[in-house]
């Protein structure tokens, strides 16, 4: 595991469907927690981008997943009284088997983070996208 930088308008690429969807299909991301959702979002939770669910964090259990049945979870690095850790631990109980990304700016020592996630939830694919440049980064 290591944190991923995108520049600027990178896209992700890599990431593909659970298997056993048509390749065709769309990715299916559920994004957990408020500080991500669209701002005209009328209730806690809906798709509003096709592939795209939003809930909040404590509605995160195994009718979530097997409704949505995600190849990819965003959460924020932190959302009120949640943070990464929590998130990861849950997903491990549940068996989660996609992928799960925290977007965050810049953070220090990414690699603390990594390894503290590792150590609640070692089969977990986890990882960080830096999504904004730190304090003491150029936006330029």
């Amino acid at each position: 595991m290591k944190a991923t930088r995108k520049a600027p308008g990178q896209t992700v690429a890599s990431l593909s469907p659970n298997d056993g969807a048509a390749s065709d299909a769309p990715l299916r991301v559920l994004v957990l927690g408020g500080g991500i959702l669209p701002p005209d979002a009328t209730a806690p939770s809906g798709q509003m981008i096709e592939g795209f669910h939003f809930a909040a964090i404590g509605d995160l259990g195994p009718a979530l997943l097997y409704a949505i049945n995600p190849d990819l979870i965003l959460s924020p690095l932190m959302a009120g009284h949640h943070d990464v850790v929590d998130i990861a631990r849950r997903l491990a109980e549940l068996g989660f088997q996609g992928l799960y990304r925290a977007l965050a700016v810049a953070v220090p020592r990414p690699e603390i983070i990594l390894a503290e996630v590792r150590s609640v939830a070692p089969s977990l694919d986890f990882d960080l996208f830096i999504v904004g440049p730190g304090p003491n980064e150029s936006t330029n």
